[in-house]
């Protein structure tokens, strides 16, 4: 009986309908736009070498120690750069040979 008393609770339980979850709509056309006017303020070239030749498409990243900055399509290494633009070298490579 008390097998039965059990089911039957979980039959119940189970089959009683639940409140289906709220889904969120978001008007994209509703929502105010903004403007996206930037205004560079200073230009810091980056010093080159041959060891550190960049492409087109860069990723850039900024902290107080200087720029670090990756080729974005074909990433060979992450170099860095001072505040001024000097290069400091390379912090770390990228590639598949031993100690890469």
């Amino acid at each position: 009986m008390k097998k039965f008393l059990a089911f039957a609770f979980l039959a119940v339980i189970g089959c009683s309908e639940k409140e289906p979850e709220a889904v969120r709509l978001i008007d994209f056309g509703a929502l105010e736009k903004v403007s996206a006017d930037l205004l560079i303020e200073k230009a810091i070239p980056l010093e080159s070498d041959s060891s550190a030749l960049l492409g087109e498409y860069l990723k850039v990243m900024y902290d107080e120690e200087g720029f670090f900055v990756m080729n974005y399509e074909r990433p060979t290494g992450i170099h860095h750069f001072s505040n001024e633009g000097k290069l400091l070298g390379e912090v770390a490579e990228i590639g598949e040979a031993q100690g890469k």
